[in-house]
């Protein structure tokens, strides 16, 4: 196949601007959109495209770092492999991931790969998911 295929909401986002451009049918701009990727067909390219990530970048999220709530921005996403996607969240506010009193451990952002349902591959020793993304 020709050049890195894009998520699957990018490719029908690439139709929709080739029909309104072109004035095509909406099953032709699929269908070229596939052929300008190396595939046959919309359907081939489809199953080739894998699954989509859980976030995108620039989306705002909340969830859980190191079991502290935290809401925040995507900076930055990459596809890693077998539906695991590394991701990179901006805190809207520094949080403390240290559960003891004596000392602190302040975080801004967390680079983690987490999988299409937004929970971390990453566990803690007692078992919780380093991160979990709300959706």
């Amino acid at each position: 196949m020709s050049p890195e295929l894009p998520y699957l909401a990018d490719l029908k986002k690439q139709a929709k601007a080739m029909r309104t451009t072109r004035e095509i049918s909406h099953s032709r701009a699929l269908e070229e959109i596939a052929k300008r990727y190396g595939y046959r067909d919309w359907n081939t390219l489809v199953a080739s495209a894998g699954p989509q990530p859980p976030v995108q970048v620039g989306q705002r999220v909340s969830g859980l770092y190191l079991q502290v709530p935290f809401s925040g921005k995507v900076l930055s996403l990459k596809s890693e492999n077998a539906g695991l996607f590394r991701v990179n969240i901006e805190f809207d506010a520094l949080i403390d991931v240290v559960i003891f009193d004596s000392f602190s451990n302040w975080k801004n952002r967390a680079n983690k790969i987490i999988n299409t349902n937004g929970v971390s591959v990453d566990r803690t020793t007692n078992g919780h998911p380093h991160m979990v993304v709300s959706l």
